[in-house]
């Protein structure tokens, strides 16, 4: 059992008092430090990550197929999702309960998010670092897609009618006016975790590369699996201020605020770096086959 009494809190100590620190300005190496304390990979804990995170992708794209659908009134088809068989995939279930009650309704402001963060590590500490992302944007996913099928099937489905009043979905799907308030909120919400998504996908096509080249011999994909730690801290970062985003969404106060933009500018950036670097280790490898 790991204690975190060093990281658990993103303050400076200045002349006898605690000054808040914005987990924004925190640099890379202070983010590995933090991190590599609750990382003990092995290979017991290893589990099916491809065809989870197939499972995943499906649900929050089709989620947002369904978010388009209810709110804009407009039908959007998903296009190029891989289909998974059923029998490639046990799910640890467990795991996903342990890592959703980590993200379920905190204080919205990026301390909680980084303490959130923490934890989750803590819980899985013996899996891989990809396998860390995945794993918490499936335990995201859980509940996101939950609330989305409960809100199509809403008015035509007496069961799922039910858990959507205990879940309160109806506070995502009323009336055009009082919707209005919340519809850029659910659209921002949506975005982010696609570019979240996109990050994560990007972690797996690192990891296949690992299976079938030297890394030392691509410095482009050795670079991009030394700085993975820290893109997979700022990646479930973004998803515990999604998944406090989501719950004040369908809280008693939905204007709480909670402004996901930090989140967004940081991960985005994230993503372009990370899409730049899979081109250029694409060019390496290339020069490879053609040598």
């Amino acid at each position: 059992m790991f204690s975190y009494s060093f990281v658990s809190n993103v303050h400076q100590h200045i002349d006898g008092e605690d000054e808040v620190i914005s987990v924004f300005t925190m640099s890379d190496k202070t983010i590995k430090d933090l991190i590599f304390a609750t990382h003990v990979h092995s290979d017991h804990k290893s589990f099916d990550e491809d065809s989870l995170f197939l499972v995943v992708e499906n649900v929050v794209m089709r989620s947002s197929q369904i978010i388009d659908e209810i709110i804009q009134g407009v039908t959007v088809h998903v296009d190029n999702i891989e289909e998974f068989t059923e029998a490639k995939l046990s799910v640890p279930l467990c795991t996903l309960k342990a890592i959703n009650k980590e993200l379920s309704f905190k204080a919205p402001n990026e301390q909680t998010a980084h303490k959130t963060t923490m934890a989750i590590l803590g819980k899985l500490s013996n899996y891989s670092w990809e396998a860390k992302a995945v794993l918490a944007l499936a335990a995201f996913a859980f509940e996101f897609g939950d609330l989305w099928l409960m809100a199509q099937l809403y008015h035509s489905d007496p069961l799922a009618q039910h858990l959507a009043v205990l879940k309160r979905v109806p506070a995502l799907i009323k009336t055009t006016s009082e919707l209005q308030k919340r519809r850029q909120a659910v659209f921002e919400l949506s975005s982010l975790i696609m570019v979240a998504m996109r990050v994560i996908a990007i972690f797996d096509e690192f990891e296949r590369l690992t299976a079938g080249y030297d890394v030392k011999g691509i410095p482009g994909l050795s670079s991009a699996l030394d700085h993975m730690p820290v893109d997979v801290y700022w990646a479930i970062l973004t998803i515990a201020a999604c998944a406090t985003k989501l719950s004040i969404l369908t809280s008693d106060d939905p204007d709480q605020d909670h402004d996901l933009s930090p989140y967004a500018q940081k991960i985005s950036y994230i993503l372009n770096r990370l899409t730049m670097q899979l081109n250029v280790i694409r060019r390496q490898l290339g020069k490879r086959v053609l040598l």
